[in-house]
């Protein structure tokens, strides 16, 4: 390959390129958009719903390739039936599943649904770095403890969907997120 004479030229971004999500999305949100005629919400373009007749008939999220769709049973069975034709055979579980790093169990018996992130919290790991052995607890974390506390402070933050209880905490973490000790 010689850069000054040829050119490498992709028509179409496929897996392991960093592309690919986002044309993934581009596809998707055409068929929503178009086909399906889900509405993006206002608040986050990524959940999108249909009403008919003042009724919310069907409702999805998109995190990039992981999609939750919710709504009359026939309509979601069309709505998959649709994707499949673009997108090819979907892997389709429902009932007790983990979406983004929220486990959703579903009753059969009362359709109540439980949330919960509780193997999201059990891989949460905590920060092993030399400082902590060392310093006083009044020393300044330095830049890579700093970031290794931002990293992990985002990872608790996250638990918020499913553990209010643990806000108050969260929120006294993140007023020292700038300069913890």
């Amino acid at each position: 390959f010689d850069a000054t004479k040829e050119v490498l030229h992709c028509d179409k971004p496929g897996t392991g390129l960093v592309d690919a999500p986002r044309a993934f999305s581009l596809k998707l949100a055409l068929i929503t958009r178009g086909i399906l005629k889900l509405l993006p919400s206002k608040v986050d373009p990524e959940l999108c719903m249909r009403h008919e007749n003042g009724k919310l008939v069907r409702i999805m999220t998109k995190h990039v390739d992981d999609l939750k769709i919710a709504g009359v049973a026939a309509v979601v069975q069309m709505v998959l039936k649709e994707l499949q034709k673009h997108f090819g055979e979907l892997k389709v579980i429902s009932g007790d599943f983990v979406n983004c790093g929220v486990r959703h169990q579903q009753c059969a018996k009362t359709h109540a649904i439980r949330l919960d992130q509780i193997a999201f919290a059990n891989n949460l790991r905590p920060i092993a770095h030399r400082q902590l052995a060392t310093a006083n607890l009044e020393e300044v974390a330095c830049p890579e403890l700093h970031e290794l506390y931002r990293s992990l402070l985002g990872a608790i933050a996250y638990l918020s969907h499913t553990r209010v209880d643990a806000l108050v905490f969260i929120c006294a973490l993140q007023r020292v997120a700038n300069k913890p000790t």
